[in-house]
């Protein structure tokens, strides 16, 4: 098992889905107010079908959306 397989762990996360790619540290504010973040950098994948009600006949997987979770 891997580190980031730890992270996840770590975190409840148990979707095989997410390809975590790596985890780095950032700190914002000034003075007292300064804090310590964790990001985690993945991916969610999965095998995209179109809903056959959408009235669309094709997807665009390619998207991508920062979430922030805390």
């Amino acid at each position: 098992m891997s580190q980031l397989d730890n992270t996840l762990k770590l975190l409840g996360i148990k979707d095989t889905n997410i390809q975590v790619f790596g985890t780095r540290e950032e700190f914002h504010g000034r003075g007292s107010g300064r804090k310590k973040y964790l990001v985690i950098q993945a991916e969610l994948t999965y095998t995209l079908r179109r809903y056959p009600s959408c009235g669309y006949n094709t997807l665009h997987p390619n998207g991508h959306k920062l979430t922030n979770v805390r």
